[in-house]
This record gives C-alpha cells, structure tokens and sequence, in this order.
C-alpha cells in the first residue's frame, strides 16, 4: 500500500491513539497470557456470588465497564457503573463484535465480591482491551445490558445507535482466533508493506470472521465516529481497511450473495466484499447527513438481507435505528412472525415497486408459527433466510407494469401502491390491483435445492440445468404463442438468460449456436474464439448459471404458451399475474372468493415470463382488479 502509517508500539495506549488517529496500522503488546503464556487473572472466582443487576434508574442512562489493577500485576478486576448516555458522550469505547450462539461459561470479576459469566469471545476481547484503552470504560452489550430483563433489553437496544453515536471509538474485535504472535507480526508487516504469501493468507483469515456478515454492526460502524478494527493485537483504521479491501474487489453485484470467490487471500464470500462495500456507502450518506438515518426501513431491509443474526428478530431490530419514518421499537416478547409482519406493515408505504414481496410467497422460505394475526401472511417474508438466488424483483431493468420512461421519484405517487385492510379481526391482508395472464399448465424438472440451500455440486448442476433447458424446448414446441422469427431455442435460451439476450448486441445466432452446442455436448459451456463474441457468449452462460434453473428454479408453460421461470414449488393451475407498479410477474395460488367481497390470493412468488419482462402485455392482459392477498 502508497503512504501507510504505521506504529509498532508494546506500551501502545489505545485512547491516545485514536485522540490523535494518524496511524493506518498499529501492532501494541498482547496480554500476558499470550504472550508469555501465564494466566492473567480475570478468573479468580473464590468466594465471589454471581453479579446482580440494580434497575437502571433513568430511561436514557447506560452501565460503562471500567477495570482496576495493573495488567502487570497478574490481578485485574473489572467494575459497572450507571451513567447518563448524554453526560458520557465522547468518553467512552463501545465495543462491536460477533456474539454468535456462544454459552456463557467464562467468570469476569466484578467489583470485590461478584462475577458475570461471559462468553469466550467478550473474555478474549476484554483481555485486549483492557490492555490498550486505559482510562477509558468501555460499553459492551453482553454485560451493561442485563440480557434477564426483557424490558430493559428492548429500551438498550433501542438506544443502542445513539450509545454508538455518543462513543469517542468503535473498536471492532474481528477476533485472534489461532493467531499466535509470530502470526500478528507477519500479518502487522504485511498490512504495512502489501507483501508476503504468508501475510496474504493471515489476511484472508481475518477477513472470513463472522463479524462481516452480522446484521448488528451495520448499524455500529455507520454511526461511529471513528472506528478501529482490532485482529488479536493487530490494529487497522476503517479508511485503511477499505484501501485492503479495494485492492481485491471487483464488481460482483451481479453473483449472489452466497458463491464463494478465488482472491489473493484464498477462497473468500461475496458478503464480505458486498456487505462491506453497502457498509460503507450507507455511513458515507449518513454522514452527509449529519449522522441522521434517512432511508425508507424497506430499502435497509433489502440492502442488508443477506446479513445475519442468531435470533431471528434482530434482522428486522438491528436496522430500524438506520431508517426513518417508522414507529417500530425491539420488542423481544414479541414472536417472529409478529416482528416480520409489524415490519412489512411500516414498509408498506414505501412498497411502490414491490421488490421486497420477491422474497415472500409459499414457494420461498416460510415462517411456521402463528402470530396475533393468524397464521404468517404469504406476503410477508422470512427475513432470517440468506437466499441463494436474489428475486427478479431485484432485476435493475424490468418494467412490466411500469412505462419505461417514468422517473424513479415518480414511483412514489404510482397508482399502484397496496394497502393493509383488516378482512376480520384476525386477518391482514395486502389489497393490491393484479392483472391475470395466464394459467401454468406444464413444467420441467424441479431444481436440485431450495431457494436458501447451498448445492456444491457443479457437474450435477449443469446436468439439471440442460435437463431443464431440453424440457422447455419440447414444452414450446408443443405450444404456438412466439413469433416465427423465435425458434424455441432462442425462446428458452432468452428466458434462461432472465433478460441477458434482450440486448444481444447483434450476435444472436452466435448466442443461439453455443446454447444448442452447451445442450449437445457434455461438461462446460463452449466458448467461441472471436473475441467479442467470446465475451458476450461467456456473459450469457454466466447469467444463465446465475438464474439459479437447475437449483431453486425451474421452467413453466401456461395455458396460453408463455414460458417462464420460477420456483420449484410453482404448481399446475396456479396464475400467472401482472401487480399494478410491480417490475416483474407474480405466481399466484386461489382464489377464494368472499361474496361481495374482493377475491383472495395467496402469493407464490415472482417470476420471468418471455415476452412480459418489459410490459409487452401490461396493455393486452385486460383490465386491472382488486384482489386481496392473505
């Protein structure tokens, strides 16, 4: 890297530091039990009674860490204290880490008399920063939130991006797992230098910590006022770690979030680089906002999906402090399903385009419990799931109810946009204007997995892939709804490709030939020699590979000769609609009709269908109608 700034300090005070941050990389003494392999006293529990949590006595008041005794001296005890949020703003150090499913079983010394039992991964890191940040308590969730009392629980939790906010730092413990000190010496040199392969290994280690993927510290970082990444006893500033990051990625936003990537610190996950790159540009905006939240809870909701959280809820209570215009508050008596409905109910004014229901329906990951409102609505997701393949909802260049010049502001005040209605006192249902299509009337093959299972099998893949491929072929070829001028080759491979041959920058018969040559041979894709075509063909199977037909998906016909694609559960009989504002197609599973009542629906999931992806038929499919969804 040009002009790093580095410090090897074994006296290293991290507080000073951070006072006058000019370091990208520091490398400070560890704890005496690593580094000399004596036991730091942090564990001593003769005669000490498990701590006991006085009440809070102020809503807006937090507990802060401080810990007595000389690290050189072997005994070192820790100490709570009650404070207002207001009157410690910049004088403290909150801490963002990966808590994860991990069991309480390490004792923590409080005061002279009382312990807390914390998990390995808080001892670890409390035995770091305990060491560097001297004369600064520290706010760590695990302990100054009594995690018994529910009550307290949520009004912390709700506070928690204004307890950030008011931090002087945000350290964030990536942690020092199997790292020895040879090992933090090599990965301080590398960071310092951009060299070495054992570096780059060391390196590729920190970057698959858990804590890049967590939902909570989205949230933790974008608020901070500064931030400083901690590897064991290696320290990294946040610019610089993005400097680390930006020299490895490149543009992935087309893979989903689950493929793994060759970089030159081996194989890596998408979401580190994706859900670091949305980090960053949500804290830019933030910032230019003079650190006030200013997005819709659906667009948060949608860019972090794939984040995750040990209990359910957290993916829907770690983001509402990053949004606005929403009443919703952590509620941890609540259940799943309520949380995931009460939060579809605040998106549903910002539901203009609808991307969001792509990831509910009957064909996608459901919720199995009841909630106050009856069993969970089909249109409200599973938030919790990591979904293998994104939602055509997704898509950025569909438009199949939309004109396609109408300007993105203007979808706010689209025609379109649902509403909640109460059909009985238990029932919430989605009133919306569908337009119906057609009926599916034959599919293929169902794909090898589920929407949110991995599959690792390349070889068995590909092979479903043509199985599938072959099947809508002969589906057409059974049906006369296309043009002549698209034979059912170009047909499947347009729909295969979800819209990637929409532009085929005049070289559809070479497209056209590879597929056809793809389905004749066995093993990989062939690729033409031309260049050009080259590059547009390997565009073309990457996009099909992409789709995820053969995995989650597989290919339909309807009544009337459309072929489409969508999920494996899509049944015979279900209708294919147009939702007025919506970007793509909706399956669809009814009706249920109530006498002089809108008709109700259930929602399946999305779908491409050739010949609709860009409103073809948002003009010949008949008149628009209320439906109910439930």
């Amino acid at each position: 890297m040009d002009d790093v700034t580095c410090k090897y300090d074994p006296e290293c005070i991290l507080d000073d530091i951070i006072a006058n941050c000019e370091q990208d990389v520091l490398i400070f003494q560890p704890p005496r039990d690593i580094s000399s392999g004596e036991e730091l006293n942090l564990h001593s529990q003769n005669r000490l009674l498990e701590y006991q949590y006085r009440e809070l006595q102020h809503a807006r008041n937090i507990r802060l860490l401080e810990h007595s005794g000389r690290l050189d001296s072997n005994d070192v005890r820790f100490h709570l204290s009650e404070h207002s949020l207001q009157r410690v703003d910049g004088e403290f150090i909150a801490i963002s880490y990966c808590w994860g499913r991990e069991t309480p079983t390490k004792p923590l010394p409080i005061s002279s008399s009382a312990y807390l039992k914390v998990t390995k991964t808080v001892d670890s890191l409390l035995k770091h920063v305990a060491g560097v940040a001297s004369g600064l308590p520290v706010w760590v969730d695990a302990i100054c939130i009594n995690q018994d009392d529910i009550k307290e629980k949520n009004n912390q939790v709700s506070m928690m991006r204004d307890i950030y906010a008011a931090a002087k730092c945000v350290l964030v413990w990536l942690g020092n797992e199997d790292l020895t000190r040879t090992d933090e010496l090599v990965l301080f040199q590398y960071l310092a230098t951009a060299g070495g392969e054992e570096g780059k290994k060391l390196m590729g280690q920190v970057l698959q910590s858990p804590w890049f993927e967590r939902s909570w510290v989205i949230q933790e970082v974008c608020f901070a006022r500064k931030a400083f990444f901690l590897c064991g006893s290696v320290g990294i500033s946040l610019p610089y770690l993005e400097k680390v990051l930006d020299t490895a990625q490149k543009n992935y936003s087309s893979l989903p979030d689950s493929y793994s990537i060759p970089s030159d610190w081996g194989p890596m996950f998408l979401p580190v680089f994706k859900q670091f790159r949305r980090l960053r540009g949500l804290r830019d905006r933030i910032q230019e906002n003079n650190g006030q939240p200013h997005l819709p809870l659906t667009d948060i909701l949608l860019d972090f999906k794939s984040s995750k959280a040990t209990d359910p809820r957290d993916k829907v209570f770690a983001f509402l402090g990053l949004a606005d215009h929403h009443n919703l508050k952590p509620d941890y008596e609540d259940s799943i399903g309520n949380v995931f409905v009460k939060a579809m109910v605040s998106c549903c004014p910002s539901l203009y385009d609808y991307r969001i229901l792509g990831y509910a329906g009957l064909a996608n990951p459901r919720i199995n419990e009841q909630t106050m409102f009856g069993p969970v609505p089909t249109w409200v997701p599973d938030f919790s799931r990591t979904f293998l393949v994104a939602p055509f909802t997704m898509g950025t260049d569909f438009k199949a109810t939309l004109p396609k010049d109408l300007e993105e502001a203007a979808l706010e005040s689209w025609s379109g946009k649902p509403q909640l209605v109460w059909r009985k006192p238990q029932a919430l249902d989605l009133f919306i204007k569908t337009a119906f299509i057609d009926t599916i009337d034959e599919m293929s093959v169902s794909g090898l997995c589920t929407v949110d299972s991995p599959f690792s099998n390349k070889q068995d893949y590909l092979k479903r892939q043509k199985e599938i491929a072959r099947e809508g072929i002969e589906m057409l070829k059974r049906r006369k709804l296309y043009p002549d001028s698209e034979g059912p080759s170009v047909i499947c491979l347009e729909t295969l490709s979800t819209g990637g041959f929409h532009n085929d920058n005049g070289i559809s018969k070479l497209k056209t030939a590879a597929f056809e040559a793809f389905l004749e041979l066995r093993g990989a894709p062939i690729f033409l020699p031309h260049s050009q075509a080259s590059g547009e063909i390997r565009k073309m199977f990457a996009r099909i590979y992409e789709s995820g037909i053969g995995l989650s998906r597989r290919l339909f016909t309807t009544k009337g000769g459309y072929l489409g694609v969508a999920n494996n559960d899509i049944r015979k009989g279900d209708r294919v609609c147009l939702i007025d504002g919506a970007p793509v197609p909706f399956i669809l599973r009814g009706p249920v009709a109530i006498h002089d009542k809108p008709t109700i629906y259930n929602l399946v999931c999305d779908a491409y269908v050739h010949g609709v992806m860009y409103g073809e038929a948002s003009n010949t499919c008949g008149r628009f109608e209320t439906i109910l969804l439930e």
